[in-house]
């Protein structure tokens, strides 16, 4: 009799640790789901995705952690489409000026080639952007520009930037002009900056004002 009330207490007790496992398994499957569900919208949303909302219905950690994920992608994606609107505007300003503008990084990278500055080289922005602005200089400027760069970051004595002078343009056919070139650094309020330097160029050809 004892044995008998002895095995059904282990019966019964492994009936429990059975259907207790069996919801536990469930529950940490649902909610292995939902991360799959939330890393998945993340992932769509790093790609530009920023009107995907993520699960936020419930009380649990990851219901929290869904809401709080829709209100960040809400906030990005209200920022990130007043950035680019402000950048557009902002092409849009430098594309009606009178003259070329160019603006360069601290290696001589171009990053910014307006239209003017297109209708007087002959190029494309895309044809500019991302390569050194040597190349729209003949020889020996073209050699010696890095070397102006280096020397003012290393000593700050600027030759160049900040005053207005005549220089050779170099074409995209290959033919040379002469051009008023003004160059100044970009600055931001605060402390001066030691990286991360920009610098924007004033370009107009000057060719038809030098030959009347």
């Amino acid at each position: 009799m004892r044995l008998s009330i002895f095995w059904r207490i282990v019966l019964t007790s492994l009936v429990i640790i059975v259907v207790m496992a069996g919801v536990a398994l469930r529950h940490v499957v649902r909610m292995a789901r939902r991360v799959d569900r939330l890393t998945a919208t993340a992932q769509r949303v790093a790609d530009g995705e920023f009107s995907l909302q993520a699960e936020g219905s419930g009380t649990d950690e990851i219901a929290g952690l869904g809401r709080a994920f829709n209100t960040v992608t809400a906030a990005l994606g209200t920022t990130l489409a007043r950035a680019s609107s402000q950048e557009a505007e902002m092409r849009t300003i430098l594309n009606s000026t009178a003259g070329g503008i160019i603006v360069i990084d601290e290696q001589g990278t171009v990053k910014l080639f307006n239209a003017p500055a297109e209708h007087i080289f002959g190029y494309e922005a895309g044809d500019v952007v991302g390569r050194n602005v040597s190349m729209l200089m003949p020889s020996p400027d073209r050699e010696q520009h890095d070397g102006y760069l280096a020397r003012y970051a290393r000593t700050g004595e600027a030759h160049i930037i900040g005053t207005e002078r005549e220089a050779e343009g170099l074409r995209r056919d290959g033919t040379t002009f002469l051009v008023s070139l003004r160059v100044r650094e970009l600055r931001q309020d605060g402390p001066p900056r030691t990286t991360g330097r920009a610098f924007v160029g004033s370009v107009q050809d000057i060719t038809e004002r030098k030959q009347l």
